[in-house]
C-alpha cells in the first residue's frame, strides 16, 4: 500500500497534538506543547530514521558516536482515522486510504494507539484498533479490506462516529465533503467535544476542473439522479468558481470551529501530503 522506502521517511514524522489526552498511556506525545515527558532515564545508541532532536550533541562531541536521550514516561496520544466510503469517493479512494494508512503507520511507530473506521451509509464500522510497530502489515491489510460504493450522509456518520466512540482522540476525518446542513451542525460540534479534530478535504482533479464539455447526463454516484447539461467554457468556468467556493466553506467552517483543516487532491505524491501540505498546516 505504501513504498517501504517512504514507510521509512515517515519515522521521523510526529503527528501534532493540540491538546493532551488523559489517561493515554505511555507513547511519544508528539504534541506543540511542552511538558509530556517527564523523567529522564539514559541513553541509547541513535538508529537511522529517529527523531535528531532527541540526538544528545554533548555526548556525541565526547565520544565521537551519536547517543539520544530516553525518558521513562511520555504521555501517548490517541489517533482515530475515519475514512469516507461512500460512492462518491471512488475515483479518489485509493488515494485517501494510502494517506490513511500512512497516518497509521507514525502513529504505530511513534508506539501510539490507532482506531481506523470506515464511514458508510449513516455509520461508521469496521473499527479495529494497532499498536507497535509491527502492527504496521495489519493496519495496511485492514484498509485494503475498505472499499467506496453506496450512500453516505456524512452529519450522521460524524454522529454515529461519536456516539460510538467517545473517547477522546486526535481524529482525523478524510472525505470529500458531501453533505447537507446536517454535515455542517455535525462538524461545528466536532471541536466542541473533547476530541482533537483535523478534517482533510480530498478532491479528484476532474471535481476541480472537469475536462468534458458538450451535451451530457450526469448521474449522481450515491443516489443515481441523473441531470441533463450543456457544458461549454463558460459552464466550466462557472462550475470551477464554485467549486473553489465549495473548499472555502470548507476551510472556513472548520478553522471558524476550532478545527485544523487540508485539501488533498489525490494526484499528490503521499511526499507532498506529509511534508509539504499537512506540515504547513500543522
Amino acid at each position: 500500500m505504501i513504498e517501504s522506502a517512504l514507510v521509512e521517511r515517515l519515522r521521523r514524522v510526529r503527528l501534532i497534538a493540540r491538546r493532551r489526552f488523559r489517561g493515554a498511556g505511555s507513547g511519544d506525545r508528539a504534541s506543540a506543547e511542552t511538558g509530556g515527558r517527564t523523567e529522564f532515564s539514559g541513553h541509547r545508541g541513535y538508529g537511522p530514521g529517529e527523531d535528531y532532536r532527541d540526538i544528545d550533541w554533548n555526548l556525541a562531541a565526547r565520544h565521537d558516536q551519536l547517543f539520544v536521550r530516553e525518558y521513562r514516561r511520555e504521555e501517548g496520544v490517541p489517533v482515530r482515522v475515519v475514512l469516507d466510503a461512500s460512492a462518491s469517493m471512488s475515483d479518489k479512494f485509493d488515494f485517501a486510504r494510502r494517506v490513511a494508512a500512512a497516518i497509521g503507520a507514525v502513529a504505530v511507530h511513534r508506539r501510539q494507539i490507532v482506531e481506523v473506521w470506515r464511514a458508510c451509509g449513516d455509520r461508521v464500522d469496521s473499527c479495529r484498533r494497532f499498536s507497535g510497530a509491527a502492527a504496521v502489515a495489519d493496519l495496511f491489510g485492514h484498509l485494503a479490506g475498505f472499499s467506496a460504493g453506496g450512500a453516505m450522509e456524512l452529519g450522521e456518520a460524524i454522529r454515529d462516529a461519536r456516539a460510538r466512540s467517545p473517547r477522546s482522540a486526535l481524529t482525523y476525518w478524510l472525505t470529500d465533503g458531501y453533505g447537507g446542513e446536517a454535515t455542517n451542525r455535525e462538524v461545528a460540534a466536532l471541536a466542541r467535544r473533547s476530541d482533537d479534530p483535523v478534517v482533510l478535504l480530498v478532491s479528484a482533479p476532474e471535481e476541480i476542473d472537469p475536462p468534458w464539455e458538450g451535451n451530457l447526463r450526469l448521474e449522481d454516484a450515491e443516489t443515481g439522479e441523473a441531470l441533463e447539461v450543456a457544458l461549454g467554457p463558460a459552464e466550466r468556468e462557472a462550475y470551477r468558481a464554485a467549486y473553489v467556493r465549495f473548499v472555502e466553506a470548507w476551510r472556513t467552517r472548520c478553522l471558524s470551529s476550532g478545527i485544523r483543516f487540508a485539501w488533498l487532491r489525490s494526484d499528490l505524491p503521499l511526499e507532498d501530503v506529509f511534508f509539504d501540505v499537512l506540515a504547513r498546516a500543522r
